[in-house]
């Protein structure tokens, strides 16, 4: 009997053994198919590229949070790498298949200025080919429009419509709240212009920020406007008048949005889908899509470039990109954030790769954390002396830190509407010692130094505090002038003069000797290359690794989707005095420019052009305090100050 148990045992553990092996075998190769890319690696010979722009059209992805995804994926947004976008566009114009491209804009929400000028230049060239472009919408905002203006016919939905509005920032001033609040704002910082503490200091904006913020915006839709009109310009359509006269014929037409979009030739066709179907069949033949039924003869963006990977080359000298993309921060960062220890990192190991000849920087930040974008520029500027050519090509948005990082390459390129300058550093510290006197609440004790309450929000700013915060912002702000006269080869007056916190679109800082050159990645790479003396190369572009398991997850939501952090989760909960108002601080919206080792380069105007960081792709969405507007009411609920007025 107890040799029958062993023997029973032995086959129990076999079994288990083999069952969990198989488990383990299957998993493996279920995550490897995963990762693998697309398996339908089938073009047509005769098809249109589609371009379904999912979500916001971004230079690198937020990782994915796993515990977002598992919990249903609520709060995701969709995402859309521009690289593969132009890769996708110029492959399919030298390709003899692809007749035709098609956007389908319904699902893009939107992206930066310069993001959509990269995009543009690319339908142009495929344009350039001589293959027909056609754009099919329910409505069209500005970026959506900006990209099918381009088309060479414009369809629309007879119950949608074209509603441009034009750019825009309009802020939420918390000062009144605040002082009834009883919350002292500490603030320190150095350029006039600066205009990122106002919506804590005042009840409106101040005559600076209106002049700089003005002439911004003025530039970006001056551009706007003469590119979308120039590419309409054989419909002789005319942006300025079409919104100007907007309110007038849209009510004299009965409130039709797609018959005013006619009638101003802004759209060239109305017509449901099955229309649009219908006569893209006539040009490239009928196809299925991916659910079997009947459409037009068709490839989509990620089937054509997984069907075209064998073009990609994967030996030789190459031209390495590396990404600085969203908020500056210090220490490690995943993708979509750009932290200063990650970015260093990447940046030796680019250094030390032999076949990397030249590296891009490819920056699309308002700035963040002045030590971060130090140390991102210290590791460019020690390549530099190892010999590696060093390009810097702007985004939609390089300023404040992000031009910091800019200054320590070689050579700067930008587009016509990336925001960029804004050369200024500022920090905030609130502290809640009046807030608490208003319940019966203080805070004492000891410290073995004046300094020794620097940092405890429970009491006032000490005036030898305050002193070290704003000599040290001062200072800062000296380095960062030096850091861009040097790099510029201007004076010190000349960079003050052009800095000030005061941003400034691509054209203008062109002239301003800001930058070197108009382009875009494309044209930045070329000139890595150049310098390199390399004819025949490869674009290799430089990522930090997403972890694993957030990777996984977010492939099984499907391909781009990210998490935007637009969903903030809860903080953990505070346990002392001083971390309950530190959580308060950052209901205010204060947290990440809080505390007195947090000097910040950040551009406030720049943040609405930030996709998917900011909370919209263009001007005119987003509402800079918004966060602290909503955090205002529970910091008054909590001190029962819920009905003060």
């Amino acid at each position: 009997m107890l040799d029958f148990l062993k023997m029973l045992w032995r086959a129990f553990v076999f079994l288990k053994d083999l069952v969990f092996g198989v488990l383990a075998v299957l998993i493996l190769l279920g995550v490897i198919a995963l990762l693998s890319p697309a398996t339908d690696k089938t073009v047509p010979e005769k098809a249109a590229l589609v371009l379904k722009l999912d979500g916001y059209l971004v230079e690198q992805r937020s990782a994915a949070d796993p515990l977002v995804l598992l919990g249903g994926g609520e709060g995701l947004i969709p995402e859309t790498l521009l690289r593969d976008v132009i890769k996708g566009i110029d492959r399919a114009a030298k390709d003899d298949r692809i007749k035709a491209l098609t956007l389908e804009l319904d699902g893009f929400y939107g992206a930066g200025p310069g993001a959509l000028e990269n995009v543009a230049a690319a339908i142009k060239r495929f344009k350039a080919a001589g293959k027909p472009v056609y754009a099919y919408g329910r409505y069209y905002t500005e970026p959506q429009y900006y990209l099918a203006s381009l088309a060479d016919e414009i369809w629309l939905h007879p119950m949608g419509g074209v509603l441009l509005t034009g750019y825009g920032q309009y802020n939420v001033y918390m000062k009144d709240a605040l002082d009834r609040l009883k919350v002292t704002v500490n603030v320190f910082q150095a350029g006039k212009y600066k205009s990122f503490v106002e919506p804590y200091t005042r009840d409106g904006m101040s005559d600076a920020a209106r002049e700089s913020m003005q002439s911004l915006y003025a530039d970006l839709w001056g551009n706007y406007t003469q590119d979308v009109e120039a590419a309409r310009k054989a419909r002789d359509f005319h942006l300025t008048e079409t919104i100007a006269t907007a309110a007038d014929s849209i009510a004299a037409n009965g409130g039709d949005l797609a018959e005013f979009a006619v009638q101003k030739k802004a759209v060239d066709k109305l017509s449901a889908y099955a229309g649009f179907i219908e006569h893209m069949q006539g040009l490239v033949g009928e196809g299925k899509d991916a659910d079997g039924l009947s459409t037009y003869a068709q490839v989509d963006l990620s089937t054509y470039l997984a069907a075209t990977a064998d073009q990609d080359k994967t030996k030789g000298d190459a031209v390495g990109v590396i990404y600085v993309s969203g908020e500056i921060v210090d220490g490690e960062a995943p993708p979509g954030m750009a932290g200063g220890d990650t970015i260093a990192r990447m940046i030796r190991q680019a250094v030390e790769e032999d076949s990397v000849k030249a590296l891009v920087v490819r920056v699309d930040s308002p700035g963040g954390s002045a030590t971060a974008a130090e140390a991102i520029r210290e590791q460019l500027m020690q390549a530099r002396v190892k010999g590696l050519p060093i390009i810097t090509s702007m985004g939609s948005v390089a300023a404040s830190g992000g031009y910091w990082v800019a200054a320590g390459t070689d050579e700067i390129w930008a587009e016509p509407s990336t925001v960029t300058g804004s050369i200024g550093v500022f920090g905030i510290l609130p502290t809640f010692e009046r807030t608490l006197g208003m319940v019966g609440i203080q805070s004492d004790g000891v410290g073995t130094t004046p300094l020794s309450d620097i940092g405890d929000l429970t009491r006032p700013l000490n005036p030898d505090a305050r002193r070290i915060v704003q000599t040290t912002v001062e200072n800062t702000y000296r380095r960062f002038l030096g850091i861009v006269a040097n790099n510029r080869n201007i004076s010190i007056d000349q960079a003050d003069a052009a800095g000030q916190g005061r941003p400034w679109s691509g054209i203008a800082a062109r002239k301003l000797n800001l930058v070197d050159h108009i382009g875009g990645l494309e044209d930045a790479v070329a000139a890595a290359a150049k310098r390199a003396k390399l004819t025949d190369y490869r674009v290799v572009h430089m990522d930090p690794l997403e972890p694993w398991a957030g990777l996984i997850l977010r492939k099984l939501f499907g391909v781009g989707v990210a998490a935007s952090g637009a969903k903030a989760s809860a903080p953990l909960p505070a346990t002392g005095a001083a971390e309950q108002l530190k959580a308060l601080a950052t209901r205010l919206g204060m947290a990440r420019v809080m505390g007195l080792g947090s000097v910040q380069a950040v551009c406030l105007e720049c943040l609405p052009l930030t996709p998917p960081r900011a909370l919209a792709a263009m001007p005119g969405r987003e509402m800079a305090g918004v966060a602290g507007l909503a955090g205002l009411t529970g910091v008054a609920e909590e001190f029962g100050l819920a009905r003060a007025r």
